[in-house]
């Protein structure tokens, strides 16, 4: 449904690969993006990543987070900012 809506504002089709899932939730939002075949973002929350610094994103706690599985997110942030 989503890929329809932003079809019918582009005013064209949207491929899976031109969009980019952005999440907190890992076994929510970032598993469901890459359930569905999209690239993802982790939005690190501190229920996920404790900690004030970039430190707990570290490629050790992430591997604990996403393990080896396929729905790893592509990258990891601290906080999105607009």
């Amino acid at each position: 449904m989503a890929l329809e809506t932003a079809a019918g504002i582009a005013g064209d089709t949207v491929e899976t690969s031109q969009v980019l899932g952005i999440g907190d939730g890992v076994k929510t939002d970032i598993a469901g993006a890459r359930g569905f075949g999209l690239d993802a973002i982790f939005v690190a929350s501190r229920l996920h990543a404790p900690g004030e610094g970039d430190e707990s994103l570290d490629a050790t706690h992430l591997a604990a987070l996403f393990g080896d599985e396929k729905r790893r997110p592509i990258a990891a942030m601290r906080a999105l900012d607009w």
